[in-house]
């Protein structure tokens, strides 16, 4: 159980920071043009642009990495399953942050 985590951090690790830069981007664009408050939506866009963060970089950047996963049994659904669940916890936990703070 502890080894499937930690395989299953090394492959979130990759998404992790890019995948919160680009939402908060994403937030301050829309929200200033929408004239609504931005971290409102932070949780939100964080879950969906993981999504295009693994397409990005694990299917065009870097394809050959899922056969080292493969090899450790995990299968390309498996670790796109884990890392949206991960996605949506830390989304909920930004969200729920965000609204202690406003």
């Amino acid at each position: 159980m502890i080894q499937t985590l930690h395989h299953i951090f090394i492959f979130y690790k990759r998404i992790f920071l890019i995948t919160l830069i680009v939402a908060i981007a994403v937030c301050i664009t829309f929200g200033s043009i929408g004239g609504v408050c931005f971290l409102e939506y932070l949780g939100k866009t964080y879950v969906v642009t993981t999504l295009f963060s693994l397409f990005f970089i694990y299917e065009i950047m870097h394809p050959n990495e899922y056969y080292f996963y493969y090899n450790l049994g995990y299968t390309k659904a498996k670790l796109w399953g884990f890392s949206f669940l991960i996605s949506l916890v830390i989304g909920i936990l930004i969200g729920l942050i965000v609204r202690l703070i406003i």
